[in-house]
């Protein structure tokens, strides 16, 4: 689903897995690189984010750019700023104790990320419906 509300873009899809497994995948910055496609490294101070975290991640372009979490409530969004420009927002929506949708937003004139997000979306089921499976 895509939608276009207050100069935004929101991009979500729904997952087969608890908020909790979802929001594990998004706030673990040891894989971000896993499921982020426009990310090949990063570098944080600690692995799981929380508001004031910073780091860098590198680019597909290879090269590094600083970041800092911006906002953050524990199992219901994150945002960050990355180089100079307020970046992807991150929330979940429970739908009960084992689904939810997982939503990025983004500015209306950054369109042309929809794709990423939606890529980054599958990757993210795919790990936390494996997770599940893996149990």
């Amino acid at each position: 689903m895509i939608v276009l509300q207050n100069k935004q873009f929101k991009i979500c899809k729904a997952i087969a897995a608890a908020p909790s497994t979802v929001w594990e995948i998004v706030t673990d910055t040891s894989i971000w690189s896993s499921w982020g496609p426009s990310l090949a490294d990063v570098e944080c101070s600690e692995r799981h984010i929380r508001r004031g975290s910073t780091g860098r991640v590198k680019t597909l372009f290879y090269f590094w750019l600083p970041f800092i979490i911006t906002e953050y409530k524990h199992l219901h969004y994150w945002n960050w700023r990355v180089g100079p420009l307020n970046a992807t927002g991150h929330s979940i929506i429970q739908t009960n104790e084992k689904s939810c949708t997982l939503c990025f937003d983004m500015p209306w004139w950054a369109f042309f990320y929809l794709p990423v997000c939606w890529l980054a979306l599958m990757r993210i089921n795919k790990l936390a419906t494996s997770r599940i499976q893996a149990l």
